[in-house]
């Protein structure tokens, strides 16, 4: 394939009994510059890469989101810095200015997007946009409701204070747009049996709003001869920087946040989170000639399919240009769960298991 070459992004699929599983992944790109003249990384310009699409069906499209960008085309931080007379364009307006050019990699689709969830502006991966209003309604609610299994990648320097386990608090916005934690005294156990202790010297606080959830596997990797702590993370709901937040928490903040690492994380060439990789049920109500389903009150026939999507990071030289990092991928469960037709994925870790069953019938 020629590079820059746009091709219709054909997904594998296995049609089983109860579900049909569809699941794409990309190969990192190397070369990707960055501008590394500007001292705060969460400033620098988006890296050169644009958006490609890595996952599509009749409902649905992936985009594997470069790191720097926003979501929306309100960003104004970098012309309050000084550093643009006017607001970089976001995720969704780049994508529908792509597809108006015919220039959207992976994909030939022109027709309408509807956004389904979002990602922080340091956060790459995956993205995911629906291609009608009953297909966003339908996968809104799934993220609501939990329905959606998530997994993130992230690097830090720093050892956190436990390897595995449940991060769960209150969100409160503190100073500068950063966030922090508010969790409790008391010692819980969840469903899998880690436990969770913030120590009885912590003060416990109020908070209005439901807590954050988030699941995590952490292990320790040589990078160079450099020790770094690889973590895997499967967040149960989805708050606004409710990963850094807990990382953070954690005393392991993620490398190359600025906003919650201090000045040291401006070495860096990006923040190390990276949104790698996804696994959901779609209702079955778009017929193979487009058109909609009469047999179902809303437009399916009572049926869904489940989606997996997978996405290595494409920008970051400590994962793209380090062989430990595809090393590691595959030990931690990626490498398994990606080769499709696998209706457990991590089987050996508890806090981050998903199985086929959790999403009904299908």
């Amino acid at each position: 394939r020629a590079s820059g070459a746009p091709r219709p992004c054909v997904p594998s699929c296995v049609t089983r009994p109860r579900s049909t599983r569809c699941a794409r992944w990309v190969t990192p790109c190397r070369g990707v510059a960055v501008n590394t003249d500007t001292p705060d990384a969460s400033l620098r310009a988006p890296p050169t890469r644009p958006p490609v699409v890595i996952y599509e069906d009749d409902d649905l499209i992936a985009i594997d989101k470069p790191c720097g960008l926003s979501f929306h085309s309100d960003d104004l931080t970098r012309v309050h810095s000084g550093l643009a007379t006017e607001p970089a364009p976001g995720l969704l307006a780049v994508v529908r200015s792509l597809q108006e050019a015919g220039e959207l990699r992976g994909t030939y689709y022109k027709g309408e997007l509807h956004s389904v969830h979002r990602l922080d502006k340091v956060t790459s991966g995956i993205c995911v946009f629906a291609k009608s209003k009953k297909a966003a309604q339908a996968l809104r609610e799934s993220f609501r409701t939990r329905k959606a299994h998530k997994y993130y990648v992230a690097l830090t320097s720093k050892k956190p204070s436990k390897k595995m386990g449940t991060v769960r608090g209150g969100m409160t916005q503190a100073r500068r747009g950063a966030w922090k934690l508010v969790r409790e005294q008391t010692k819980k156990k969840d469903e899998e049996g880690d436990e969770e202790d913030d120590g009885a010297a912590r003060k416990k606080k109020k908070t209005t709003t439901a807590p954050a959830i988030t699941k995590f596997v952490a292990r320790g990797v040589a990078i160079d001869g450099e020790p770094f702590r690889f973590f895997v993370m499967k967040p149960i709901t989805g708050k606004t920087h409710q990963l850094r937040v807990a990382c953070k928490s954690l005393g392991a903040p993620l490398l190359g946040d600025t906003t919650y690492g201090g000045s040291a994380a401006k070495a860096s060439d990006r923040t190390y989170l990276h949104a790698a990789a996804m696994r959901f049920a779609v209702p079955v109500f778009i017929a193979a000639e487009g058109k909609e389903r009469e047999d179902g009150n809303d437009g399916t026939n009572g049926s869904s399919r489940v989606v997996e999507i997978f996405c290595k990071p494409s920008f970051g030289k400590l994962w793209v240009r380090s062989p430990w990092f595809h090393e590691t991928w595959n030990a931690c469960g990626f490498g398994d769960a990606e080769k499709g037709d696998v209706d457990v994925w991590f089987t050996d870790q508890p806090l981050l298991r998903s199985s086929v069953e959790e999403f009904g019938e299908t």
